[in-house]
């Protein structure tokens, strides 16, 4: 983290031409100051940190946390229960990856009809899955897009496991990511 920080300074405007704050992205969630604040409860109306708690506990194997952050993400959205229960089936019935599998799918045919889909989350999704081809098509989406999330992809940890792919050397060159 303190490379990105020293990267971008705190603030930068990107080769996708958009302004970035890193104050609150990615934090490296093996270490012990991200997991104390883990048991901090996030704001409950918020969105985006039930979503980024749901991230980061995925990342430290807490995957029943992870899966209720998320679905407290999802109702601070607005989807009600009979719209988020394919994915609590999918947690119950398959465990996490199963819900991470049902999750991508699901994001096309229910959250695309109030939100615009995050390319990136795809991404994610499947590198979780360790599915790196179709980690790598989600991720060149996501650029040709210009997802301003892309700026974190060296940094982020759901990714380290892409990072010995050529693939992944060559998103990182035409991100301009050093």
């Amino acid at each position: 983290m303190a490379e990105l920080t020293a990267w971008l300074g705190g603030e930068l405007v990107d080769r996708l031409g958009v302004g970035i704050d890193t104050g609150a992205h990615y934090p490296d969630a093996r270490q012990p100051n991200t997991r104390a604040a883990l048991a901090l409860e996030p704001e409950p109306n918020s969105s985006i940190t039930h979503q980024t708690f749901s991230e980061t506990y995925a990342l430290t194997g807490a995957y029943d946390d992870s899966a209720r952050q998320y679905f407290a993400s999802l109702e601070a959205d607005g989807f009600g229960p009979d719209e988020i229960r394919p994915l609590r089936t999918a947690f119950e019935r398959t465990g996490f990856k199963g819900f991470v599998r049902a999750r991508i799918p699901w994001r096309e045919k229910v959250y695309a009809k109030r939100f615009t889909p995050h390319l990136i989350d795809n991404a994610w999704d499947y590198a979780f899955l360790n599915d790196k081809d179709n980690a790598f098509e989600w991720l060149a989406k996501s650029l040709d897009k210009g997802e301003t999330d892309m700026v974190f992809l060296k940094f982020n940890p759901a990714y380290e496991g892409l990072h010995d792919d050529p693939r992944f050397k060559e998103l990182i060159r035409k991100i301009g990511l050093p």
